[in-house]
């Protein structure tokens, strides 16, 4: 696929949602997607990728099964959408994309990144730190936010204003070839830092990534907490290290 190989005005699209011990949402959240999806043109699919739940999540979504809704469990224990990323790399759709299974993000933004696809763009992104944007959250957590982005501004540049928001979506292909650069087949250690790495590669590579303002209202079940983002910290110093000795481009793969 070249780069600029335009996409079906009507793609065909598959939305992967994470969980890990959401069964109190997740069939509402499925429902609300897969509502979105249907109203508009071209075929498309909801994968649920449970993530090691301990709860009734699976349980409670096996009646919503179908060919549109999928269920994938991985083996292999909590992995802040790690685990999501490998089952993403096997779609044969012409879009995949994510989005937090609390559905902070507005669904509603979804047919937007879809359309900014067709449009030309590689990857489409929400950001919740654009002027249009709307932002519901608390204090502590816009400051530990912001103080995240901004050490991740600092080491990779202010390409995107927003890295870790819950709602991407990219051209199948594109999307393919920057988990190949990742090598998914090693140790889980990206944590909550799998789709800034998406993003950064994807800049870097000379991708084209657009961000759209999206309404954000902050779920009281958020699984996002501080010590886990600290963690990361060696990790995303040794990926910088590792950049410094990778191509800057990349030939895309081609159909």
């Amino acid at each position: 696929m070249k780069r600029n190989a335009p996409i079906p005005t009507q793609p065909s699209v598959t939305i992967f949602i994470p969980v890990l011990n959401e069964e109190a949402i997740i069939c509402q959240s499925v429902r609300k997607v897969a509502s979105r999806l249907a109203n508009r043109k071209g075929s498309w699919r909801i994968v649920v990728v449970d993530d090691g739940s301990t709860d009734r999540t699976v349980e409670v979504l096996l009646p919503l099964l179908s060919d549109t809704i999928r269920l994938s469990r991985s083996s292999k224990g909590n992995s802040w959408r790690e685990n999501m990323g490998r089952a993403m790399a096997e779609a044969d759709t012409d879009v995949v994309g994510f989005v937090d299974a609390d559905l902070s993000p507005d669904i509603e933004t979804l047919p937007v990144l879809i359309d900014a696809l067709v449009d030309g763009a590689d990857g489409a992104v929400g950001s919740r730190y654009l002027p249009d944007s709307r932002l519901e959250r608390s204090g502590h957590r816009i400051a530990a936010s912001y103080a995240y982005t901004t050490f991740l501004s600092l080491l990779f540049g202010r390409s995107v204003a927003d890295y870790q928001c819950g709602l991407k979506v990219f051209r199948t292909q594109v999307f393919k070839h920057l988990a190949e650069v990742s090598r998914y087949e090693g140790p889980l250690l990206r944590g909550w830092f799998w789709d800034a790495e998406i993003l950064i590669r994807a800049i870097r590579m000379g991708y084209r990534v657009v961000e759209v303002p999206i309404t954000w209202i902050e779920s009281p079940r958020s699984s996002y907490r501080l010590a886990s983002q600290l963690r990361l910290i060696p990790y995303i110093l040794a990926f910088r290290l590792r950049l410094f000795r990778e191509p800057t481009t990349h030939e895309p793969p081609r159909d």
